[in-house]
């Protein structure tokens, strides 16, 4: 439906502004999440919490 619609072409818009502002960190902001992931994962794992 088009309601769809415009909230995927606006999200696209976001992602296209968002990775346009942030390229130079593009990877740090990577490595942080990723490791940010497995720390939690793991804790989760550590606290029985799978």
């Amino acid at each position: 439906d088009s309601c769809s619609e415009y909230d995927l072409v606006g999200w696209q818009q976001l992602v296209k502004r968002i990775a346009t502002t942030t390229t130079t960190t593009t990877t740090t902001t990577t490595t942080t999440t990723t490791t940010t992931t497995i720390v939690f994962t793991a804790n989760n794992i550590l606290m029985g919490n799978t």
